[in-house]
């Protein structure tokens, strides 16, 4: 009698031992602002997850109901890397701290590698894809360059392209960084740059986007690895639908009761992309408008002095026009700009 009251006692403590020595690595590697936190929060509390093991406090945290604010869900703490080393280190230490569910780690290239591709980005990729058990990829790919066309920065800032050690708040500090260290020769042929219309103008001629996605760096490493390809795009606007692809993948269950909250947080959340989301979709169709003399509505997009110049620069590239520029503080509609279309002089 003893004996069969012991034995299901010693399964269920064998089985529970089994479970808790689960130290697997799910990394979520993205592109540079796009999502990559709540991604990871997603991940994690969709899974059921109460704690998680946070390796730069070095305690297990609550998995909170809703990590978002303004701009971002950055009020979840991620396990989040920028640089190879760091990635590292993160690594041995969830490798060594049993969980019942996977450890999520996030990283994305900072600012400056994504501008220049470097080698170490590609590293960086490699490794985590090398160390993970299941990876996912999320990117706008060929998009991304123009999401990261505005001037203002959804995170609240960015590393300086011309010191990177450090940190601008300020959108016109922000911007001056980027023609500083893109366009320096170019402003000194230009001359003043004091006004609207001339810095535009300047923008229009000059600007090359030179943000780099991370699915680049994916060509550079082994062709084995495994890894789960989410565009930006999914994510922003069908995630509902699209993350039970994702969590089949990863081998999860997705909790009903949290998938129910997670849908308000996730309605939530998506509107910060909302603004830059609706730039890359109506710009071929603002230009046409100009061209074809339509009328729209432009402060309805709240464009800024970067938007609008790559509208400019679509009209001098695409079609040999510019338009008459001179005390041209803002763009305020389509038939504004048709009435202001002139031939484009520059070479």
């Amino acid at each position: 009698m003893e004996t069969t009251c012991i034995k299901p006692a010693i399964i269920v403590i064998a089985s529970l031992a089994i479970k808790m020595t689960n130290n697997k690595i799910i990394s979520v590697i993205t592109d540079g602002a796009v999502g990559g936190t709540f991604l990871s929060w997603s991940i994690t509390y969709l899974s059921e997850q109460n704690t998680y093991f946070n390796v730069d406090i070095n305690e297990w945290l609550p998995v909170i109901a809703n990590p978002t604010t303004k701009k971002n869900a950055h009020n979840y703490k991620s396990n989040f890397s920028q640089e190879i080393d760091g990635l590292s280190q993160i690594v041995d230490v969830l490798k060594s701290t049993d969980s019942v569910y996977p450890h999520v780690l996030y990283h994305h290239p900072s600012g400056a590698a994504c501008a220049t591709g470097t080698e170490t980005t590609s590293d960086a990729v490699d490794f985590l894809l090398s160390n993970s058990d299941k990876s996912v990829v999320l990117s706008m790919d060929k998009n991304y360059s123009l999401y990261m066309s505005t001037v203002s920065r959804r995170a609240g800032g960015r590393q300086s392209y011309t010191k990177p050690s450090e940190y601008l708040a300020n959108d016109e500090e922000i911007f001056e960084d980027f023609l500083n260290c893109f366009f320096s020769d170019s402003k000194k042929v230009f001359g003043d740059l004091s006004n609207q219309w001339d810095k535009r103008e300047f923008i229009a001629l000059n600007y090359k986007i030179h943000s780099t996605p991370v699915t680049t760096f994916l060509s550079r490493v082994e062709q084995d690895r495994n890894y789960f390809r989410l565009n930006c795009f999914d994510m922003y606007t069908t995630f509902d639908t699209s993350v039970y692809k994702l969590f089949e993948y990863l081998e999860l269950e997705i909790n009903d009761d949290r998938y129910n909250q997670w849908l308000v947080v996730y309605h939530q959340w998506k509107k910060v992309h909302y603004k830059s989301l609706r730039f890359i979709w109506y710009l071929d169709e603002i230009v046409d408008d100009i061209l074809y003399n339509r009328p729209r509505n432009l402060k309805d997009f709240e464009l800024d002095l970067l938007q609008e110049a790559i509208i400019q620069q679509k009209l001098i590239k695409n079609y040999n026009l510019n338009l008459k520029n001179w005390q041209l503080e803002c763009f305020t509609s389509t038939q504004q700009l048709h009435n202001l279309l002139e031939p484009n002089s520059h070479a």
